[in-house]
């Protein structure tokens, strides 16, 4: 589940026994990285985790059934080839030995079935600056399959450039959290095409890349590109070993652990760039990211379903089951956070019954916008209590950064003059549209110019809005930042071929 982190104390790995040793190594060597000496085994695990399909390549229930092999294949040149691969023993568990001297960003861990179909998979990142050895991956679940299948859309279509990668991946583990994997599993076991659901979420994972860079540009932040890329693969290493602790958990117990692991990774990504950025303009430029992934994906969901009852009221009961499993991983990492910070007993019962009642109107909920509602009410609850105002803001602040995208944060806000919303919401139906036209031309430098003007527009009305709240409205999240000054900036973006094209080795990416 993105969006929550390991930063209330180390969660134990737990690593499986008997990991199987018939393991073999691929030719590969070149890329991107700087550092010659890389690792020379890959470990993790294959688990059900998640609520997709073995058939569609989303793993989920039934995946370590019919798991037989585990290989890697690294990102060199533009492409994807097998650098490794090995067998995977009862438990899940593999160990792939690749070549001592493998020098790539990225490698795409795939498990495959018995007539090498690929039934999950998941990224791991930075291979070329481990110092040797061995280097864990995440755990391979329905929503790691989602990023890894969507980072291959990417390749696929030459839309990464070799500096992008790392920071891509970020992006995607940022963005496809409990929500979006529950979003995409339910729509794609309801008939919606697997390959056009990760798509979507491709394209939006771009766009919502695309917004922090310009609305970094906006606030003038001078960012050093290698700090950054170091700052991202040295959190996605502790990210993936703290995932791969989970690998045995049940379902609430991995939800609540992996909730806090990535909580932490964003942490530690925010904290290499907090210097470059006030705090305040820094959390401008998060939201405009992920109110841009919201926008860009609800919009080609909605256009893949459309006429489909069936697959919508799938999604949304999809949605609303991952929303409990989330509130009550939300509760219980709050109140693990209060209590490492000494907080009073009735802070805590504060929380557990905020806790309760948001799992209240989650169960009555009738469709996703009252979904929001009910975290807004919850980060409301918390906001208003005198209890939890001596912590400053932290508790506000930590418990919207869990609850995923800016909406309930907004939703404080929006009480104030509901009129306020509607320049956000117009600029955001563009990016929606422009999202949905993605998949039916390039993105030239017409839809570059309109990109720019709507993320320009997109923070200007975040910005109205927000500016509006009350001192004690959202602690650090709604630091007003001076209007965003003209800057004639535009960054160069990929071309989008009109025909798919198929990278070399593994990944079925549709050209966007």
């Amino acid at each position: 589940m993105r969006r929550l982190a390991r930063t209330w104390g180390t969660f134990a790995l737990i690593l499986g026994t008997g990991l199987a040793t018939a393991c073999s190594s691929g030719s590969g060597s070149g890329g991107t990285g700087d550092n010659a000496a890389s690792l020379s085994t890959i470990s993790g695990h294959v688990t059900a985790q998640g609520s997709g399909s073995v058939e569609s390549g989303l793993a989920g229930q039934g995946t370590l059934g019919v798991t037989k092999t585990v290989r890697a294949s690294a990102l060199q040149g533009g492409q994807l080839s097998v650098v490794g691969s090995c067998d995977v023993s009862a438990n899940g568990a593999y160990s792939i030995g690749v070549p001592a001297d493998l020098n790539a960003d990225i490698v795409l861990i795939e498990a495959l079935d018995g007539s090498g179909h690929v039934v999950g998979s998941s990224i791991l990142e930075a291979t070329s600056h481990s110092s040797g050895g061995t280097v864990v991956a995440a755990p391979i679940s329905t929503e790691s399959s989602i990023e890894a299948k969507a980072f291959a859309d990417l390749a696929a279509s030459g839309s990464i450039s070799a500096g992008d990668s790392v920071s891509v991946a970020a992006t995607l583990h940022k963005v496809v959290d409990a929500n979006v994997e529950a979003q995409v599993a339910a729509a794609a076991n309801a008939g919606v095409d697997a390959n056009a659901l990760v798509h979507s979420v491709a394209k939006s994972a771009l766009i919502a890349h695309k917004a922090q860079a310009r609305a970094l540009a906006n606030a003038h932040a001078t960012i050093d590109v290698q700090a950054l890329a170091q700052a991202q693969i040295t959190a996605a290493a502790s990210l993936n070993e703290s995932l791969d602790g989970t690998f045995s958990l049940d379902a609430q117990g991995a939800a609540t652990a992996s909730l806090a692991a990535n909580v932490d990774f964003s942490a530690s990504i925010d904290a290499s760039v907090g210097a470059s950025v006030s705090a305040g303009a820094y959390a401008n430029t998060k939201a405009a990211s992920s109110l841009s992934f919201d926008a860009a994906f609800s919009a080609s969901l909605d256009a893949q379903t459309t006429g489909n009852a069936t697959a919508k009221k799938s999604i949304f009961l999809g949605a609303q089951k991952a929303a409990k499993v989330e509130a009550d991983a939300t509760v219980t990492t709050l109140v693990n956070a209060l209590t490492a910070k000494s907080a009073s007993a009735d802070s805590i019962a504060l929380v557990k019954s905020a806790g309760v009642q948001l799992q209240a109107d989650i169960n009555v909920a009738a469709d996703a916008k009252a979904i929001v509602t009910a975290k807004t009410k919850f980060l409301d609850t918390i906001n208003k209590s005198a209890q939890l105002q001596f912590i400053g803001g932290f508790a506000l602040d930590f418990a919207a950064s869990i609850q995923g995208n800016f909406e309930a944060s907004l939703g404080l806000c929006l009480q104030i003059d509901a009129g306020l919303s509607i320049d956000l919401d117009a600029s955001l139906q563009v990016v929606g549209s422009v999202s949905c036209s993605l998949d039916n031309g390039k993105l030239d430098v017409e839809i570059d110019a309109k990109l720019n003007a709507t993320f320009d527009a997109e923070i200007s009305g975040y910005l109205k809005i927000t500016n509006s709240c009350p001192t004690s409205g959202g602690g650090g999240k709604f630091t007003p930042v001076p209007p965003i000054p003209s800057f004639p900036w535009t960054p160069t973006f990929p071309t989008f071929p009109t025909s798919p094209t198929s990278p070399t080795g593994p990944g079925n990416g549709r050209p966007l």
